[in-house]
């Protein structure tokens, strides 16, 4: 089996009595200095969301609920369950992806490498999806 479209990483977790602090520092759990950050919420049920690949990088960090994220290149495809358990997820500049099955509270973090403008957009997916 090849190398991984995506890289999960581990995000520093800090937890006391007073809650949970994860940190994001560029260039350590961050492989990249984000110029945009958005939050995916509020997702119907059955809804999805991405279906495309973009020309930046993203780093998705899921704050709450759960999801699943399938990623994709004209060579090969894997799928990741995503949950709140202080893992990011480094998705490289080409990599077609697909978010979905999120149930109700789930909130995603975005960071990506480009501002919105800046960015290209392919939506058909490079492979055909299972």
């Amino acid at each position: 089996m090849g190398e991984a479209l995506v890289k999960l990483v581990k995000i520093p977790e800090f937890a006391d009595s007073r809650g949970r602090l994860l940190v994001c520092e560029f260039e350590e759990a961050l492989p990249f200095i984000p110029v945009r950050t958005f939050i995916i919420s509020d997702v119907p049920e059955g809804a999805t969301r991405a279906s495309h690949s973009v020309s930046c990088d993203l780093f998705l960090v899921v704050l709450r609920g759960t999801g699943t994220l399938t990623a994709a290149t004209s060579e090969t495809s894997e799928v990741h369950p995503l949950s709140a358990n202080a893992v990011g997820v480094h998705v490289p500049a080409g990599t077609w992806i697909l978010l979905s099955d999120f149930t109700p509270e789930t909130q995603i973090l975005v960071h990506a490498s480009k501002r919105f403008r800046e960015v290209k957009y392919v939506s058909d997916p490079p492979i055909k999806i299972a």
